[in-house]
């Protein structure tokens, strides 16, 4: 984890999953806009750098003491998957109680300019896009 603050620029180039077996599974979650309020209550002491929001990402544990790891590692590939083929959705919701994270761990903000262009930014913003179909599942 700490190799991923060091080294990923973007939140794209931080590790999806890692799973390493009998010992657990860390899975990163994606934010693409997080409150400046958020912030405040998450990071007061980063809250100043980051008045206008910024995107968020966090790497947690999944599945601590209560799963196989392998299982854990498959309910949260499938729910990955899931993302971009709805047509997995109803079994990644079967693998559901494999994947719950039972962890915590610490966000990191990412700058919104230099996380994405001018459009994608004010539609994160506004909460609209120029479509008006706003499922975002699609930019995951």
């Amino acid at each position: 984890m700490e190799m991923s603050e060091r080294y990923a620029t973007h939140p794209r180039y931080i590790m999806d999953l890692l799973c390493v077996a009998d010992l657990g599974v860390w899975s990163t979650s994606r934010m693409p806009f997080c409150h400046p309020g958020m912030i405040r209550h998450l990071a007061p002491n980063e809250a100043e750098s980051y008045e206008h929001g910024a995107a968020m990402s966090c790497i947690m544990q999944m599945g601590m003491d209560t799963s196989p790891t392998v299982a854990v590692l498959i309910a949260n590939l499938y729910e990955r998957l899931a993302l971009t083929d709805p047509t997995l959705q109803p079994i990644a919701e079967g693998f559901n109680s494999f994947g719950e994270s039972s962890g915590g761990g610490t966000p990191r903000f990412w700058d919104l300019n230099a996380t994405f262009t001018e459009k994608v930014r004010s539609s994160l913003i506004t909460g609209v896009r120029d479509d008006q179909d706003n499922n975002w599942r699609q930019f995951y």
